[in-house]
């Protein structure tokens, strides 16, 4: 399913017996795709968070790219 973010998004993906079910920050103008038959998108972080939690109650969510790239920095 191919989907294209006109505004700032978060969405999560599921409902695929072999891949995981995600949740992800989808800035502006970006057009992704995921191999998943539902993808709903939201437009606050508290929602989608929700949703993938109904979903997953185990999800682990990950810390946001800068986060991790800060903590790869200061191993350096």
């Amino acid at each position: 399913m191919d989907v294209l973010i006109t505004g700032e998004k978060w969405a999560v993906g599921y409902g695929h017996p072999t891949f995981e079910d995600f949740y992800a920050y989808v800035p502006a103008g970006t057009c992704f795709s995921a191999i998943r038959p539902t993808i709903e998108t939201f437009d606050n972080e508290a929602d989608a968070r929700d949703k993938i939690l109904e979903i997953d109650p185990d999800y682990q969510f990950y810390p946001p790219m800068e986060e991790q790239r800060d903590a790869v920095d200061a191993m350096e």
